[in-house]
C-alpha cells in the first residue's frame, strides 16, 4: 500500500471539488424553482452555453426542439407518483450542413442521452401544469429568443442577450426556429385543445374526428397547385417550412 500513497485524492478534497462544481453549474445555468416545486433552467443562458459548447457559432440559423412528456416514475398501491420532464435539443438546419455534418447531428438528435433536461415538474402533465410550470417561466424567454435570436459577441454566445439588453450591438445574430414535440396527449395540453375534456369532443388537432367516431383521421391532404404558384407562395399559403422539402437534382 505504501507504493500507492499519494495516488488517491483526499476525501475532503473530493467533497470540496464536488461542491465547487455544483455551485459553478448553478451559477452558469441559473437553476430556479417555482412555488409548486418545479425546477427549471434559465432558457436563454442554457441555449447560449449549448451553442458555444457545440461549436454552432458559424451557423446563421438553428432549430431548438422542446420535448414535453409526462411519465409515471414509481408505482404503489393506489398512489402512483407521476412527473413531467421538459428537454431540449439544438440542431442546425440540414440544408446548412454537409452530408457528413448532418449524419453527426441526426445521430445526436436520436440519442436520448443527448437530450438536456431544462425543467422537472413533480406533477402529472395537464393544461394547468403546462401553463403555470412551462409558459410562466419559459414564455418570456421563448418570445425574446424568437424576436432577437442568439446574440454573438466576440465569437461567443454566452451572455449575449444580456449585452443586447444593455444596448450593445452584436457582431452576429443566429435566428431560432422552435419546434414543440410531444405525444398526442401532451399536444392536447400544450395547445389546450382536443382530448377527452374537449367541449366539442374533438379528438385530434389535425382533423375533424370526434371522440365518438372511433376512427382514425388522415394526416394527408391533396392540394392542387396552380400555375401562378411558386415554391415560396405555396409554402406560405399552406404553412410549410421550405427546408423540409427535399430538392431533386
Amino acid at each position: 500500500m505504501d507504493g500507492l500513497k499519494g495516488c488517491f485524492p483526499d476525501y475532503d478534497k473530493i467533497s470540496q471539488v464536488r461542491v465547487e462544481v455544483k455551485h459553478d453549474l448553478t451559477r452558469k445555468l441559473k437553476i430556479n424553482c417555482t412555488e409548486d416545486g418545479t425546477h427549471y433552467l434559465d432558457l436563454i443562458s442554457t441555449v447560449e452555453e449549448l451553442v458555444d459548447l457545440l461549436h454552432l457559432i458559424g451557423k446563421d440559423r438553428l432549430t431548438i426542439c422542446i420535448n414535453y412528456d409526462g411519465a409515471t416514475i414509481t408505482f404503489s398501491a393506489g398512489n402512483n407518483k407521476k412527473a413531467t420532464d421538459v428537454t431540449i435539443t439544438i440542431l442546425p438546419f440540414q440544408s446548412d450542413c454537409t452530408d457528413g455534418e448532418w449524419n453527426f447531428w441526426e445521430k445526436l438528435a436520436r440519442e436520448s442521452s443527448c437530450l438536456l433536461t431544462i425543467a422537472y415538474m413533480p406533477h402529472p402533465d395537464s393544461p394547468e401544469v403546462f401553463k403555470r410550470s412551462f409558459w410562466v417561466p419559459f414564455g418570456p424567454a421563448l418570445r425574446e429568443l424568437q424576436t432577437y435570436g442568439i446574440q454573438i459577441f466576440d465569437g461567443k454566445a454566452a451572455g449575449g442577450m444580456q449585452k443586447r439588453r444593455e444596448g450593445r450591438h452584436p457582431d452576429k445574430v443566429i435566428s431560432v426556429l422552435f419546434i414543440m414535440r410531444s405525444d398526442m396527449q401532451g399536444h392536447w395540453y400544450i395547445f389546450d385543445i382536443g382530448g377527452m375534456r374537449d367541449v366539442e369532443k374533438m379528438f385530434c388537432m389535425c382533423c375533424t374526428e370526434l371522440l365518438t367516431d372511433h376512427r382514425a383521421g388522415s394526416w394527408f391532404k391533396i392540394v392542387t397547385v396552380t400555375e401562378s404558384d411558386n415554391l415560396i407562395t405555396f409554402c406560405e399559403k399552406h404553412r410549410i417550412v421550405m427546408d423540409s422539402i427535399q430538392r431533386s437534382e
